[in-house]
């Protein structure tokens, strides 16, 4: 198979290995992170003692500091790090999508028989924004279109990307346990995504909400 067939696969690899490596270490760190609150004690003690001046109220708020990130840590320990799988499973779903994106792009780029295609050649695009772009980012344009107007960002698990890798011959039978899986790994980046939404909405409400202060007593003539 020709590499630039197979560089897609291979990033998107490296990019699991990646993800994987950042978990396991992540979850390291977070777990001494954890327990780390007597070594910065002790840190903070060791410098008292060879004569290095320490503020007191600067040493506390170290400690504290220290004790928050601890408790924390501790949370995230005792509960399977959920942050961190968040986090990870988002990242994963992504290098998914992209993959899969690049894939397509790469056979479109070096296959043009398959833009003979009768779906990419119902697609409409403006004639001026396309002759803005160079080859690579007309063809992601092309692509961009097509899964739009084929509603292929809407289905659900792997029938999303069966729909996109159709365009390429490289739709095929999936197991119904791999089905499974994909559809199941989405819905939960899909939860993830509404709840990170649903803070930050919360949390532009608070800043922006107007403060609510106390009205004036009224004059003794206006009661």
């Amino acid at each position: 198979m020709a590499d630039w067939a197979t560089a897609p696969l291979h990033r998107a690899h490296e990019a699991v290995h990646e993800i994987d490596r950042v978990l396991h270490l992540s979850r390291r760190g977070i777990t001494q992170i954890a327990h780390s609150v007597p070594l910065v004690e002790a840190l903070l003690e060791v410098e008292r003692v060879r004569g290095t001046a320490v503020d007191p109220a600067e040493r506390q708020r170290q400690i504290d500091a220290a004790r928050r990130e601890a408790e924390f840590a501790q949370r995230e320990v005792e509960h399977g790090y959920p942050v961190l799988h968040a986090h990870a499973t988002v990242a994963l779903w992504t290098t998914l999508e992209v993959g899969i994106e690049d894939l397509v792009l790469a056979h479109l780029e070096h296959e043009p028989k398959h833009l003979a295609k009768p779906a990419l050649g119902a697609i409409r695009i403006p004639v001026a924004e396309y002759e803005q772009l160079d080859r690579l980012e007309r063809l992601r344009l092309l692509l961009n279109e097509f899964s739009r107007s084929s509603k292929a960002e809407f289905k659900q698990g792997v029938t999303r990307f069966e729909i996109v890798l159709a365009l390429i011959d490289l739709s095929g039978g999936i197991d119904e346990d791999t089905r499974r899986r994909l559809f199941e790994h989405q819905q939960v980046r899909n939860v993830i995504g509404t709840q990170r939404f649903l803070r930050t909405m919360h949390r532009t409400i608070r800043l922006t909400r107007p403060s609510r202060r106390p009205a004036p007593p009224a004059a003794d003539g206006q009661r």
